[in-house]
């Protein structure tokens, strides 16, 4: 980084709030994001009724899927440089509804292969019952004893009239979708109770997919170079976040470094801030940038939990005085680091 700390460099600059710039949605590559995410959901469907066979946890299932999803778009806007949001999130839409669609059809294809054991006079005679009912002293003793065995087992005759897909999709209904609960207690949703927990399900996979896809789409990127920008940790203070974002909001440096020597701000060892700045390598002398302004809550088991506070745009002129700005808050003078020897240590 620079050393030179001239006075006479701005510190103050307009500055807007980050937004992509929606390029790079190509035909060719808005059909690669979409092919490829429509395979993968197909395949992750295909996975997940498998392994129902034997369990499926409510909700966590949607979720791994919907995460599985997320992260192959996110590696394919990546590759491809797709910035545009809107395009990304409809396209894992669409491949979470897929993937659920194929878990379902899966399900559907497994008992249609086990009805092919039945003899097809059987099934016949099952999805015509109410007809030939209708007309039993003209049927055959036979037929007339198959129909009368269907009528003493109910849940076989429910499964041998299934023809397609929505009959399956009704019978699962009927049976009705059960919750287990942590007391051991089994909630049945009932047929409308379990179409509505079949719309959440979809909306969780599509929905996890969406925010990982919308967030790789929306990082910042240089149209100038063609390239992502590079993400790089500029400084952590053990302050909060509320002075530091003002500044960084602000365009403002020098309130800035201001609150970042502070030595009369109360300290909240369980809150601190991490700054961060997209930076494009490529660009000579250096284009617009990002800083970014994170707040991080550490609880009781010292776990981190972080929350995005500003991700604002500076002018390519604002970098060297940032990075001046950056030494003199890591590299103190004397007197600064003597009046907070007292202080409780940085997280």
């Amino acid at each position: 980084m620079s050393t030179d700390s001239s006075p006479s460099r701005p510190m103050r600059f307009d500055v807007t709030k980050h937004v992509s710039d929606g390029g790079g949605g190509s035909l060719a590559g808005t059909l690669q994001l979409v092919s490829i995410l429509t395979s993968v959901g197909i395949l992750l469907g295909f996975i997940a009724s498998y392994v129902s066979q034997w369990f499926f946890l409510v909700v966590i299932f949607p979720l791994l899927i919907g995460f599985g999803l997320g992260l192959v778009g996110a590696l394919t806007i990546k590759r491809y440089k797709i910035r545009r949001p809107i395009l990304c999130g409809a396209a894992g839409f669409v491949a979470g509804c897929f993937c659920l669609l194929t878990m379902h059809y899966c399900d559907y294809r497994r008992l249609e292969n086990s009805l092919a054991e039945q003899p097809e006079a059987v099934l016949e005679i099952a999805r015509n019952i109410e007809k030939l009912e209708a007309q039993r002293d003209q049927l055959a003793p036979e037929v007339q004893e198959v129909i009368q065995e269907l009528r003493r087992n109910p849940e076989a005759l429910r499964v041998f009239r299934i023809r397609n897909l929505w009959d399956f999709m009704n019978y699962q209904a009927e049976n009705g979708v059960t919750l287990s609960t942590k007391r051991g207690q089994d909630i049945n949703l009932g047929y409308t109770g379990s179409f509505i927990y079949w719309g959440v399900e979809c909306l969780l996979v599509a929905g996890v997919c969406w925010a990982m896809m919308n967030m790789e789409a929306s990082k910042p990127f240089c149209s100038e170079c063609n390239q992502w920008k590079v993400e790089k940790p500029l400084l952590v203070s053990s302050l909060g976040p509320k002075e530091i974002t003002a500044a960084v909001k602000d365009g403002d440096l020098i309130a800035l470094e201001s609150a970042l020597t502070n030595t009369t701000a109360a300290v909240n060892q369980s809150v601190y801030t991490k700054v961060l700045v997209h930076v494009c390598d490529g660009c000579d002398p250096p284009g617009a940038f990002e800083i970014k302004v994170i707040k991080v809550t550490v609880n009781a088991k010292n776990e981190h939990s972080n929350s995005d506070q500003a991700l604002m745009t500076y002018p390519g002129e604002a970098l060297v005085p940032l990075q001046e700005l950056t030494e003199r808050v890591t590299n103190p003078p004397e007197s600064i680091v003597e009046a907070t020897e007292s202080d409780p240590e940085p997280v």
